[in-house]
């Protein structure tokens, strides 16, 4: 199992889009909730709740739920990519047992989507400055 959980992390390792999908989930995510927090949750109609408040914070940072749908699309091209590219035999001849091959995909990839939730929090997180000024 160690040697698929190693080969998954070396094929996501190869592609070139992994970081571009990391840089650009953290600057959509943290965008949104910049331009959130500097136009004011006062301004929304209805407005919000303030910055200053747990629900606020929450709503706020519940619009990173929308950004979810990337991890979703890494993950089918994931599994989708083995089989345009034909590399899906060459890994069922190596492992025949699908179960274990698709548990290896799904470790290797939702420590991914992790590191992906990660970023995406902490981009939030710098992009939402506590305002005490708005209530």
């Amino acid at each position: 199992m160690n040697r698929l959980v190693e080969a998954e992390f070396r094929r996501l390792l190869a592609t070139r889009a992994r970081l571009w999908i990391l840089l650009l989930g953290g600057l959509v995510g943290g965008g949104i909730v910049g331009l959130m927090a500097v136009v004011g949750p006062e301004n929304f109609d209805p407005p919000m709740p303030g910055l200053h408040t747990a629900e606020g914070v929450r709503s706020v940072l519940g619009v990173l739920g929308y950004t979810a749908v990337v991890p979703a699309a890494v993950g089918t091209l994931a599994m989708a990519s083995q089989y345009r590219h034909r590399t899906a035999d060459v890994t069922f001849l190596f492992a025949p047992r699908r179960g274990r091959v698709l548990a290896a995909k799904l470790l290797v990839h939702g420590t991914a989507g992790a590191a992906y939730g990660f970023v995406l929090a902490g981009t939030a997180a710098v992009a939402a400055p506590m305002r005490r000024d708005i209530t």
